[in-house]
C-alpha cells in the first residue's frame, strides 16, 4: 500500500519493461540531461524514514535482522532492502557527535557494474540512474562482486536469486516526480535536481559549514574517479570515516566478466550461477 501517496494526486505509473537504453551496445551516460540527489548528513536525523519510504512504493516486503546493539536496522542493503540508514559516533575532542548516512546505490557516473555485466542487462536511464532489465539478467553475480559500494545484493525470494539494488524511483522520475525518499524527508537533508545545479548547491553548503567542520567535502562529484554520479553527499569528515572508498576504481576497458570475476559471488551449485538454472 502506498498510503502517503494515495494521499495526493500522484499515482505510481506502470514500470516499463524494457529500460530506457537497452541493447547490445554499452553507451556513456548522458550527463546533460543528468538528474542527482544531494544527502546532506549534517542534516539527517536518523529517522529512517527515507527507509521506510523506499518499502512503501517499491512494496518491498519488510527483512528482519537480528538487534546487534544499534539503532541501525540492518548492517548492509539486502536483496528486498534498497536503502538504510546506518549510524556512526566518531571519536572527538569535544562533545559526542552522531551522523547519520542514507546507504545505497550510488548510480555512478561511469559505474563497473554497467560495463561489465556480461548480459547487458544493466543500462543508464534518461535521467542517468542505474537500472537492471531483468529478462536480461541471468543472477551471474558480476555486479555483486564488481561493486566497491556492496549494493547490490541478491533477492532469494521474489526473483530467483537475482541482484537487485536502488531503482532511483525509476517510474516516479520518469512522469516528473522526485524520488519518494526525497519527498519524505522531514530534516530536508534529501534533495533532488538537475545534476549542475545539484553539485553547486552540495558546494555551497561545505561552505557553509566549514567554520564548524573544517573537512567538510562534497563527496560523489567531478573528483571522483567514477564521478559525477547521481548520488552526492556532503560529508562532514573523510569519505573513510563514513565506509566510503575515497577513490573508487574506474572502469576498466571491456565489457565482459573478465578474468577473475567469476568467483564466489558468481557461480553457483553446477556450472551455472544462482538463478541460470532451468
Amino acid at each position: 500500500m502506498r498510503n502517503s501517496e494515495q494521499q495526493t494526486t500522484e499515482t505510481a505509473p506502470v514500470l516499463p519493461v524494457v529500460p530506457w537504453r537497452s541493447g547490445s551496445v554499452k553507451q556513456p551516460k548522458d550527463f546533460s540531461k543528468a538528474m542527482a540527489k544531494l544527502i546532506d548528513i549534517t542534516k539527517c536525523t536518523g529517522c529512517k524514514g527515507c527507509q521506510v519510504a523506499c518499502k512503501n512504493w517499491n512494496q518491498l516486503p519488510a527483512q528482519v535482522e537480528k538487534y546487534n546493539g544499534s539503532y541501525q536496522s540492518h548492517k548492509d542493503t539486502l536483496g528486498l532492502t534498497y536503502t538504510v540508514v546506518k549510524f556512526y559516533e566518531p571519536k572527538t575532542s569535544g562533545d559526542p557527535v552522531w551522523f547519520f548516512r542514507k546507504h545505497q546505490c550510488m548510480h555512478c557516473g561511469e559505474a563497473i557494474c554497467v560495463q561489465r555485466c556480461p548480459h547487458f542487462a544493466l543500462s543508464y536511464t534518461q535521467v542517468g540512474s542505474i537500472i537492471r532489465d531483468y529478462k536480461k539478467c541471468m543472477g551471474c553475480g558480476t555486479c555483486i562482486k564488481v561493486c566497491e559500494y556492496n549494493i547490490p545484493k541478491r533477492d532469494y525470494t521474489l526473483l530467483k536469486n537475482k541482484p537487485r539494488q536502488c531503482v532511483y524511483c525509476y517510474d516516479r522520475v520518469v512522469n516528473g516526480l522526485t524520488p519518494l525518499c526525497v519527498k519524505t524527508c522531514p530534516s530536508n537533508a534529501l534533495s533532488y535536481g538537475p545534476l549542475k545545479e545539484i553539485l553547486d548547491k552540495a558546494k555551497k553548503r561545505v561552505s557553509e559549514i566549514k567554520g564548524k567542520y573544517p573537512a567538510a567535502n562534497v563527496y560523489g562529484g567531478e573528483d571522483l574517479n567514477i564521478g559525477p554520479n547521481n548520488v552526492i553527499y556532503v560529508l562532514p569528515e573523510g569519505a573513510d570515516k563514513y565506509d566510503l572508498p575515497q577513490n573508487p576504481k574506474p572502469v576498466m576497458n571491456g565489457t565482459g566478466p573478465g578474468p577473475g570475476m567469476m568467483g564466489r559471488e558468481t557461480m553457483g551449485p553446477g556450472n551455472m550461477g544462482p538463478g541460470m538454472r532451468r
